[in-house]
């Protein structure tokens, strides 16, 4: 999968302390008269009381490429834990004109 920027400020990050997996699975009569099974994974975030705060279903394809990209996550999770010291933050520098006059610029 390419690497995309994708812009997070309007998305509420939600901490989820646990974690489930269900497996959907759903049959719809298609126009021929026959009929179509769909298999969907749900994934299931819960907070520290397991109270249910997001679900989202994810197609066959997707799971698989989620799989993927989990697994090379927790490598590189991994080999961040045992790395000593912080990684440089890169500096980030903002003016605006309302800041300038209070020395709060930069």
């Amino acid at each position: 999968m390419d690497k995309v920027n994708l812009d997070l400020s309007k998305t509420k990050p939600l901490f989820a302390q646990n974690t489930g997996v269900v497996l959907r699975t759903s049959v719809v009569k298609n126009n021929k008269g026959g009929e179509t099974k769909t298999v969907l994974s749900e994934l299931v975030f819960l907070d520290q009381n397991t109270t249910p705060i997001a679900r989202i279903i994810l197609t066959h394809a997707t799971t698989i490429n989620f799989t993927r990209m989990m697994v090379e996550h927790v490598k590189a999770m991994e080999k961040e834990s045992k790395r000593k010291g912080l990684p440089k933050q890169p500096k980030v520098e903002t003016t605006s004109e309302s800041d300038e006059g209070r020395g709060l610029a930069g």
